[in-house]
């Protein structure tokens, strides 16, 4: 339970837009300053199995492209507020929404397939490209994305493929798709990932790679090169 309210600030040299979101009398529960910390954190939730750890990741990040601020205050026990802080624009003025994420391209339908064994982190990585702009399908069985692709290669625009992997390897999922389609932009996600498995993989030419869990600064400059490629 929240409310809502908006008011526009006077600020040399134009002004902004505010947009107050604040717990209700009935509902304070308030976050330590533990918490506060890591909110705007990429996959950090304090909801277990039923949080991505994703929405407020990607409100920050949306702020911030928009040349906006946000701001937190909160007590355990009292509630929180959150501020948006946009600038308003002119009535003249020419649309400069940022197409760009720190220098990376959103995306525009391009077509990602996604292959990571983590079913959760999957589908919470498939939301965060739908923000984004891509079109996303994940497979959690990596065999099962091999014979997907096979069926149809050029409905891909990219893949990106987790090393490690129950049945098929990351890189023995590259390794396929590359046969089907020599070109087919690829990158290699991983958490844990040791120097040797690193030195394979860019002996066999995979030397596109993101880290996992990954920011959407990183998704986003990932693609970008990976699309650029193509």
């Amino acid at each position: 339970m929240q409310k809502e309210r908006a008011w526009i600030v006077q600020d040399a040299p134009g002004s902004r837009l505010v947009v107050s979101i604040e717990s209700t009398r009935s509902y304070r529960v308030g976050m330590t300053r533990a918490t506060m910390e890591r909110i705007f954190e990429p996959f950090f939730t304090t909801r277990g199995i039923e949080g991505t750890g994703l929405g407020l990741s990607v409100v920050h990040r949306l702020v911030m492209d928009h040349r906006g601020a946000i701001t937190i205050e909160s007590d355990v026990g009292k509630g929180s507020t959150f501020r948006v802080y946009f600038p308003v624009a002119r009535a003249d003025a020419v649309d400069q929404s940022p197409a760009l994420v720190n220098g990376a391209a959103r995306g525009n339908g391009e077509h990602i397939l996604y292959i990571d064994d983590e079913g959760r982190l999957a589908h919470a990585l498939k939301r965060l490209l739908t923000i984004l702009g891509y079109r996303c399908t994940v497979y959690s069985d990596p065999e099962a994305a091999v014979s997907a692709f096979r069926a149809n290669p050029n409905q891909f625009d990219a893949v990106i493929a987790d090393i490690t992997m129950r049945g098929l390897s990351g890189i023995d999922v590259a390794k396929a798709l590359r046969a089907i389609r020599p070109r087919i932009p690829l990158a290699l996600t991983s958490g844990r990932t040791s120097q040797e498995t690193l030195d394979l993989a860019s002996s066999l030419g995979f030397n596109v790679w993101l880290p996992k869990p990954a920011t959407v600064d990183n998704l986003c400059q990932t693609l970008d090169v990976l699309l650029r490629k193509s």
